[in-house]
């Protein structure tokens, strides 16, 4: 038999769904999810709003703000908390200033670079990057004060130094508890087509707190998540819709 679900049921279950999601053990794993496999509702962060509100000009990379410490809370609501201190997050723009576009390069002379002016992004004309061009177990860091359910990103990473443009995304309770990891496998960098549509993402039963990018030379775009339903605003609705089916069946 085939039913609809009533406003109410539906308000129970989320209700449910978000009760589940903040009681369930940390022994939870995560699962590999593509760019569609969001809730409606996720959050994007496209970083298009970040240069030149909260990171201030870097005078080595025109066209770049520089992010040099942590926590640095973006529009989204998620937060950079943890980058190595002699690394640096960037937010680019393209060509903000007139003088000639962006790169990011290993430096002027060879033009060893893997994302630069002419790259396609997935939305707008920024991204960020994680200049950690020594140790892939030096990771980017996000956190979430509410937690989330799934996280993804559009990446790139170098290929240059040895070989490996693999982006590891690494997924944290809200104790810091390892849930897990996914990769991306090889991203093909603008060796190939010039195009930043690398991904990877994650999704999982237990509330995620923060999450960590690895790789060599990591840029990363659109970040995506989906906050863990509020159980007090559904629990109200799911509430209101049991008072009312009672009042309509003493009527």
């Amino acid at each position: 038999m085939q039913y609809n679900a009533s406003p109410t049921r539906a308000a129970c279950h989320a209700t449910a769904l978000a009760a589940a999601v903040l009681a369930a053990p940390s022994a939870g794993q995560v699962t590999a999810i593509g760019p569609s496999g969001f809730a409606p509702g996720a959050i994007v962060e496209t970083f298009e709003d970040v240069v030149g509100v909260i990171v201030p000009p870097d005078p080595f990379f025109l066209g770049f703000g520089d992010i040099t410490s942590a926590p640095t809370l973006l529009p989204s609501g998620a937060a950079v908390t943890g980058f190595d201190s002699y690394m640096t997050v960037y937010d680019a723009e393209f060509d903000p200033d007139g003088v000639g576009g962006w790169a990011m390069s290993i430096d002027a002379n060879d033009n060893i670079h893997f994302i630069d002016s002419t790259t396609t992004l997935p939305s707008g004309q920024a991204f960020a990057a994680h200049a950690n061009f020594d140790d892939p177990s030096i990771g980017l860091t996000f956190s979430f004060a509410a937690g989330v359910t799934a996280v993804g990103a559009f990446v790139e990473g170098e290929q240059f130094f040895d070989g490996n443009s693999e982006v590891v995304l690494e997924a944290f309770d809200m104790d810091g508890v390892s849930l897990g990891t996914v990769s991306s496998g090889p991203t093909d960098g603008t060796f190939y087509d010039n195009a930043l549509d690398g991904w990877v993402g994650l999704s999982s039963d237990v509330a995620i707190g923060s999450v960590s990018f690895y790789g060599v030379g990591i840029a990363l775009d659109d970040l995506t998540f989906t906050l863990v339903p509020a159980p007090g605003a559904a629990g109200l609705l799911c509430l209101g819709g049991v008072v009312a089916t009672r009042r309509r069946r003493r009527a």
